[in-house]
């Protein structure tokens, strides 16, 4: 679910991305890595300056 969010976010498609992380953690309560992917879709839509989960430095994916 990962991989589809991660592709979601990358699209824009921020409410589902969002749902899919929701999944992985109601699969996987700890998971880390959702946690941290929710976060970051938080910090986009607050226009926050965000750092793609997982990498030191990084910009939100450019809008189309």
């Amino acid at each position: 679910m990962r991989g589809r969010g991660v592709a979601l976010i990358e699209l824009r498609r921020l409410n589902e991305a969002e749902q899919s992380f929701r999944s992985a953690l109601a699969l996987e309560p700890g998971n880390a890595s959702a946690q941290s992917e929710l976060a970051y879709i938080a910090a986009l839509r607050a226009g926050r300056p965000a750092v793609k989960p997982g990498l030191r430095t990084g910009t939100p994916p450019a809008q189309p």
